[in-house]
């Protein structure tokens, strides 16, 4: 059984009578509880994936008692201010309190013998800056640059044995933007450019975080970058016909990890550093278009057509240093469609899903010769119907 519970609270004070100057405070807080009872069940049939699960004496039973609990509060301030008539700048500063606590018994493995017992806590705070700048040159240009300090808190595994690998760090990151928006043929054309770069510290990573055991957890990633640039358009083709086209860039390094792999005999161990390899789950290209066709039946009911379309170029499940060692998913691109008919109370649509019926992985994880995906859904239709009050 899982019990989960989760409580937030935010307090907004604003203001927006002075139009020069704009600005918000606010307290947000939050406390999750997750609560687990389980009784996992590995089986002969375990054997089957080979060494070293054909050497553990199947079946065996392990039990799992665990209490996560997560807190925080988080005080944040933003203002923004009309420098000059077309020029503004916004400021804003956020900082985060964080604690996690854990209460662990005998966690998820079939590598593991003997119950044990583990209490952890950590706590993280950060200190979040952000900085703005945006001109607006006429009714039909806007250009912006900004800075702003990312975070997110760190946390506790459960399905490990040991505390020096329950505790994974904060995640930090410095991204900076600078993007345009346009319109054109009196806003029958709109398009949006946008350039970022963004340096990682501490990035966490879903991996394997005890080779012994081959226990998951979240690890962190020393040191890494990104940049790329993302194209947005939208375009009014004929009365209730709508295309949008969008496309994206991306370069991704791993600047600096080193991960700790078993060697050859009991206890010894064998480091692999990492640095030059691309990051997860981060396509070099990606694609998308739209179309949206409305046209009216009478005065009360609309047809309503739309049609999209993705593609993204092959995205590595894991961090590889070479090609032979990388779980990949080639290239793919997805259709999707619906067809229908809406009204002021009722809509009606009949839909697909992956129309192409493409073969794919939606995601991955995995390190050395360790790997585990899911397929992405298959091609599906249905219908549905939404009443509105």
């Amino acid at each position: 059984t899982i019990d989960f519970s989760n409580i937030t609270q935010e307090f907004r004070l604003t203001t927006s009578d002075d139009k020069k100057f704009d600005w918000t405070l606010g307290v947000f807080g939050y406390r999750n509880n997750n609560l687990v009872n389980s009784l996992n069940r590995f089986g002969p049939d375990l054997a089957a994936f080979g060494a070293p699960f054909d050497l553990l004496p199947l079946p065996i039973e392990r039990p799992e008692n665990s209490e996560i609990v997560q807190k925080g509060v988080a005080f944040y301030g933003q203002g923004d201010y009309e420098l000059t008539d077309k020029l503004s700048l916004t400021l804003g500063l956020r900082y985060d309190l964080e604690e996690s606590t854990a209460d662990l018994f005998r966690a998820v493995s079939a590598f593991n013998p003997e119950p044990f017992e583990l209490s952890v806590k950590a706590d993280f705070n950060a200190l979040s800056p952000k900085a703005a700048l945006s001109y607006k040159a006429n009714d039909d240009i806007f250009v912006y640059g900004s800075y702003a300090r990312g975070f997110r808190p760190g946390g506790i595994n459960s399905f490990v044995s040991e505390q020096a690998e329950a505790v994974f760090d904060p995640e930090t990151t410095d991204n900076f933007e600078l993007g345009i928006k346009t319109n054109w043929l009196d806003n029958k054309v709109k398009v949006n450019l946008t350039g970022f770069f963004i340096n990682y510290k501490d990035q966490q990573l879903f991996t394997i975080v005890d080779f012994q055991q081959l226990l998951l957890g979240t690890d962190n990633i020393g040191k890494s970058r990104s940049y790329g640039i993302e194209l947005e358009s939208e375009f009014a083709v004929a009365k209730g016909l709508t295309l949008g086209v969008n496309a994206g860039y991306l370069n991704t390094e791993v600047l600096e990890y080193i991960a700790v792999f078993p060697g050859a005999t009991p206890g010894a161990q064998t480091q692999e550093d990492f640095a030059g390899s691309e990051l997860p789950l981060s396509p070099e290209f990606n694609f998308s278009s739209n179309a949206t066709f409305i046209q009216p039946i009478n005065p009360k009911i609309n047809f309503e057509a739309n049609f999209d379309y993705s593609y993204q170029t092959e995205v590595a499940f894991n961090i590889a240093r070479t090609e032979e060692n990388r779980q990949i998913q080639e290239s793919y691109g997805i259709l999707n469609g619906r067809i229908g008919l809406t009204s002021k109370s009722l809509d009606f649509f009949v839909w697909g899903k992956n129309i192409t019926d493409v073969t794919y992985l939606s995601y991955g994880y995995g390190v050395s010769s360790f790997n585990a995906a899911a397929f992405g859904l298959p091609q599906t239709y249905g219908a549905s119907v939404k009443v509105k009050f």
